[in-house]
């Protein structure tokens, strides 16, 4: 990565605006030593003029980065507003890949697709499923397709089915919490995408779509995919816990939007409902 970056389009500008509003506005003085007792505010979180001091750099220049104005943008100072944030590693990687240039060559057109969809069908100790960026699903074994009812409609998107389906929504047990993760790792697929321009227009539709989903894009939450465990309940099934892992298609692929295999095992954990991490993950929230 090169140390200076282009300005990025003006929906990727929008959305690191968002990002980093979102962040600044929920970050506590006391990250950045300012003692709370002393600092009446109108607004949560660090105003820019505390967060500038803090990082080391210009308000002029930063408050043109927030307000998404088209500027020069260097991995030092990027680095420097990411470290007075206390940003998380994921939220750091979102960062610099909102701020990247998008001019890099795109991955080719042959990708191993096929391969991961017939391995996902021959899975038999749970379910499994393959998705793309924006979680489409693109193809299932027999009881990821009777658990979350991919068949025999089709698998759709899993985004748009948690959000507006209730048969889907009903058999997750902990549904706000799995909705949020599901968001959050949306956000950092975002920063990746293959399709920029689809992946817009899918976002807008799913915030014109659904109150919950538009509230919870404007959230901050950046999430990496990782092992994840939840709990969902059907009637064929009953109720499960399951240990989910997301195995990305190739590592030529990464930071570009790609597919994901997600399997899925049944395990015994006296009936708990919990990450194996603090920086969650997209296999779970999805289904």
């Amino acid at each position: 990565m090169s140390d200076d970056f282009a300005a990025p389009l003006d929906a990727r500008r929008a959305e690191l605006r968002r990002f980093l509003r979102g962040r600044r506005r929920t970050t506590s003085p006391e990250v950045l030593g300012l003692p709370l007792a002393s600092n009446r505010r109108r607004n949560a979180g660090v105003r820019i003029e505390e967060l500038c001091a803090a990082a080391g750099v210009g308000i002029t220049w930063y408050s043109a980065l927030e307000n998404g104005r088209p500027i020069r943008m260097s991995q030092k100072l990027l680095d420097a507003i990411a470290s007075a944030l206390a940003m998380s590693a994921d939220e750091r990687r979102y960062l610099f890949a909102l701020a990247a240039p998008r001019d890099q060559p795109l991955p080719p057109a042959e990708t191993i697709r096929g391969v991961l969809i017939a391995l996902a069908e021959n899975v038999e100790f749970g379910p499994a499923y393959v998705v793309d960026d924006r979680w489409n699903v693109l193809g299932w074994n027999a009881f990821a397709g009777t658990l979350f009812g991919f068949a025999p409609r089709g698998g759709g998107n899993l985004v748009e089915r948690m959000f507006l389906d209730p048969s889907l929504r009903a058999i997750h047990l902990s549904w706000p919490r799995i909705a949020d993760e599901l968001v959050a790792v949306l956000h950092m697929n975002y920063a990746f995408a293959y399709e920029p321009a689809r992946f817009d227009a899918f976002i807008e539709r799913m915030r014109a779509a659904s109150a919950e989903f538009a509230e919870r894009w404007e959230a901050a939450g950046v999430r990496a995919m990782a092992p994840k465990r939840m709990r969902v309940a059907h009637p064929a099934y009953g109720t499960l816990t399951l240990e989910t892992v997301g195995l990305q298609q190739s590592e030529h692929w990464h930071d570009r939007g790609s597919d994901w295999l997600i399997v899925q095992r049944h395990v015994d954990d006296g009936g708990g409902d919990s990450s194996d991490g603090d920086s969650g993950g997209a296999s779970t929230s999805s289904a």
